[in-house]
């Protein structure tokens, strides 16, 4: 049994319905969450937005592709780890576990499967930073230096294949299946949307049992403090307990994106984790160091916009392979 979703791979036939199958499923979900955000979350953004961005702001158009194509492009990838997952999990009903299980009620299961899912997704995400080939892929994520709930969707296919085989992966090999999966899957898709929209509430009394849109806003941040902080998805309690909860009383996020450039485009989104990332190196020993740039007279206030970018790392510096992390300057 462990070797079945190994051989389901060698029929093109199964793997063609399937693709087929989940690519309406994802579809279906994402055309869902897109009328839900503009109907829903777009006029709250607008009444009580947090930055002033316009609903055609740039890179929309990015985003909606990344809507539109990443879901259906990721179901025709996700269809090997699933099969794989089945082919080494599919001995779990056979020890009895499953039918202990399932023997609960229908609404604990769906509760259980959201902890679980959650729990294992805490630490995907948490991964997904630490790790450089991991951030590769999910600094596409963070690209977005508006942040709204349309930047939500801003995903690559390849971190998305692998950060939902290692947060569901666990939750069916205990024995839940599949309407609890897609349960869970759509409550912490439309939540993810909710984190990342553009308004100004804090939501002090929660913040601390349920994640809000405050709570991800220092996720996303580019300021340092905030780097590698905040992962879970939808209970702060996983960052309380693992070190990794930050939402200062006396802050507010101000700025949002990575130090490395990246791509504005759908197609160049896609391509750019498979891309070298060129680092300049630092200039000789005893070597002049070039002039600064430019800058308004000493003692003169930046604007808010200016502000913004001059705290941001310079473009061609050495990037961290991932948030938080320096990389040694070559000798």
């Amino acid at each position: 049994m462990v070797w079945w979703g190994v051989k389901q791979l060698r029929r093109p036939r199964i793997l063609l319905a399937a693709a087929i199958w989940a690519g309406m499923v994802f579809a279906g979900y994402e055309a869902a969450g897109i009328v839900f955000g503009f109907v829903i979350l777009s006029p709250i953004e607008r009444l009580f937005k947090r930055h002033d961005y316009a609903v055609a702001r740039p890179e929309l158009g990015t985003d909606l592709l990344h809507a539109i194509l990443s879901g259906p492009l990721l179901a025709v990838f996700v269809i090997v780890p699933f099969l794989l997952t089945m082919g080494l999990f599919g001995w779990v009903p056979s020890t009895g576990f499953h039918e202990m299980v399932r023997s609960q009620p229908p609404l604990l299961l769906g509760i259980e499967a959201l902890l679980i899912s959650d729990f294992f997704g805490y630490w995907g995400h948490r991964a997904a930073h630490q790790i450089p080939l991991g951030w590769r892929f999910h600094k596409i994520h963070h690209s977005s230096q508006r942040l709204d709930w349309i930047s939500g969707v801003r995903l690559h296919p390849g971190e998305a294949l692998v950060a939902g085989f290692i947060q569901f992966a666990p939750v069916y090999a205990l024995g839940f299946e599949g309407i609890e999966l897609m349960g869970a899957a759509g409550i912490l898709g439309l939540w993810g949307a909710f984190q990342h929209a553009n308004v100004d509430w804090r939501l002090r009394p929660i913040q601390r049992l349920i994640t809000t849109p405050e709570f991800h806003h220092w996720h996303h941040s580019d300021q340092v403090e905030s780097w590698d902080k905040n992962f879970a998805g939808l209970l702060p309690i996983w960052d309380q307990l693992f070190g990794t909860y930050h939402v200062p009383r006396d802050a507010r996020p101000r700025t949002y994106g990575v130090s490395e450039p990246i791509p504005a485009t759908y197609w160049g989104q896609l391509t750019h984790p498979f891309r070298r990332t060129r680092r300049t190196l630092p200039p000789p020993t005893g070597a002049p160091l070039p002039p600064p740039p430019p800058g308004p007279p000493t003692g003169s206030p930046l604007p808010a916009p200016a502000r913004a970018l001059a705290a941001r790392p310079a473009p061609g510096r050495p990037v961290p392979a991932a948030r938080g992390r320096p990389v040694p300057s070559p000798v």
